[in-house]
């Protein structure tokens, strides 16, 4: 019978650092640890190396999913290890804590370069969705932001196909966010998605674009912005805060009128 570990690594560390050696430690000989973090996958590579010297195995199975579907168990986790896998990793998180299990092979690091790219994807739609929310309340003022909170197939000025697609696009958790400022929500509120772990996945897209001599100038983007929104105000803010800075560089008020401070 074996033993799993969950486990998370918070930043990108080399297992050759002191810090992460001793998070190791505590795997005992042929155990395996289960990692559903987001980190590079090069670090990846090197603790499944340093766990093999322990007759260790290593289970990849980061999760796709913001706070709120994490809390209805919904996550989604893409999985890679040895051949057993996907027996070990589904009845512990399949219909637990996500509605899906993906299997991705046995190179662990895959399933990290796989929600890194999924990041990127999801940040440069975000940063697109702002672009154009701060473009309309400039040219339409207060009482036109509020119409575009309405559910698609409800017209008002025209609004709603533009609310519509981009609701197709991004989660309505997501857009509503943006919509309303609940981007920086009461400070005893955890935020759907926090802007300090998408500033640490970005980090990790950055330094394998630079390790592969090639740039993801969107993402710079966008990233820049969500530092930015965390200077200004604090680590308590959902990723979508980089519509704040947004509105603010706009001449507009950072706040909205569901943030903490609106």
């Amino acid at each position: 019978m074996r033993d799993y570990f969950y486990h998370g690594f918070q930043r990108l560390r080399s297992p050759k650092s002191h810090s992460q050696r001793r998070r190791l430690r505590p795997i005992p000989p042929g155990q395996d640890l289960l990692d559903c973090s987001t980190v590079n996958p090069e670090t990846v590579g090197s603790t499944v190396a340093k766990l093999k010297e322990k007759q260790a195995d290593f289970l990849a199975a980061p999760a796709f999913g913001r706070n709120p579907i994490a809390v209805d168990d919904k996550l989604v986790f893409v999985i890679t290890g040895p051949k057993r896998a996907p027996d070990v990793v589904k009845p512990l998180n399949q219909g637990v804590m996500g509605r899906k299990v993906i299997e991705c092979g046995e190179d662990a690091r895959k399933p990290g370069l796989l929600k890194i790219a999924g990041n990127i994807v999801t940040v440069n739609l975000m940063e697109a969705a702002c672009e154009a929310n701060r473009l309309r309340s400039k040219c339409y003022g207060r009482a036109h932001r509020r119409s575009i909170c309405l559910s698609p197939g409800v017209t008002r000025n025209g609004t709603a196909p533009f609310h519509h697609s981009i609701k197709r696009q991004m989660q309505v958790t997501l857009y509503n966010s943006i919509a309303t400022g609940a981007y920086a929500q009461p400070l005893d509120t955890r935020p759907g998605s926090r802007v300090s772990l998408a500033i640490k996945d970005d980090s990790h897209a950055f330094a394998i674009a630079k390790e592969r001599k090639t740039e993801l100038p969107g993402l710079q983007v966008a990233a820049e912005k969500g530092i930015a929104a965390r200077e200004y105000a604090g680590g308590c803010l959902d990723t979508s805060s980089i519509y704040g800075i947004l509105r603010q560089r706009a001449g507009l008020w950072f706040w909205k009128e569901k943030s903490w401070k609106g």
